[in-house]
């Protein structure tokens, strides 16, 4: 488990740790009262933001859903080497829905990676309506937008139903939230199809916290 340090005084801080549990992105942790305290008017700005934490939880709300669409209905999948086949064809018992193959992974983690595989315009073409109805409270606009990650040093293959190889570049869709504040959110796929060398999985699902929401100018997790 990587090490913890205190919001205030930034020295490692000991176990176990003094949590605000209102944080609506990630834990802020203190190591004893003195630094709570100390800190507790200018993490009230952060913290108690009632339209910051209602974007977030939205954005937790819908990763959670898509993951459990993808789980639901997920294609047949083989690694080899770098390279990370999707088969898009059905099975030889013709099944429309694969269970998910659990047996290739150990952590949560890899298995939403996998889960988000070549979601690359798919989580947000399944979540919009959703995400327009969570977010039409706190925001004034939604604009979809495309982008493509450039930075990945592998490529996925789509072998598709008719047995030809796919391996086009595909561009990403994104949602630009302006909220009512005045604040500016982005809500990110959790896919660009492009696998990680050496685990063969998303490449952007390991650095982006997929669909979560970020602040413009500075998201949560970059995208290149």
């Amino acid at each position: 488990m990587p090490e913890i340090f205190c919001s205030t005084c930034d020295r490692s801080a000991p176990r176990p740790v003094l949590v605000c549990l209102e944080c609506p992105e990630t834990l802020t942790y203190y190591c004893d009262e003195r630094c709570r305290d100390k800190d507790l008017q200018s993490h009230k700005l952060v913290c108690h933001n009632p339209i910051r934490t209602a974007i977030y939880r939205a954005g937790d709300l819908l990763l959670a859903i898509f993951y459990t669409f993808r789980e639901a209905a997920f294609e047949d999948l083989e690694k080899d080497g770098d390279v990370l086949h999707v088969s898009l064809a059905e099975s030889s018992h013709q099944a429309l829905l694969h269970r998910f193959p659990n047996h290739l992974v150990r952590l949560r983690s890899d298995k939403e990676k996998l889960l988000a595989l070549a979601s690359c315009t798919a989580s947000i073409a399944c979540t919009y309506e959703l995400s327009k109805h969570l977010l039409k409270d706190t925001t004034t606009t939604i604009e979809e937008s495309l982008f493509r990650d450039l930075s990945s040093p592998t490529s996925t293959i789509r072998h598709q139903p008719d047995s030809t190889a796919d391996e086009t570049d595909y561009m990403h869709s994104t949602l630009s939230v302006e909220a009512r504040d005045g604040e500016a959110y982005a809500v990110l796929p959790p896919s660009t199809c492009t696998p990680v060398a050496k685990a063969g999985i998303c490449a952007s699902c390991a650095r982006m916290g997929i669909m979560h929401f970020a602040v413009k100018g500075s998201l949560r997790a970059g995208i290149g």
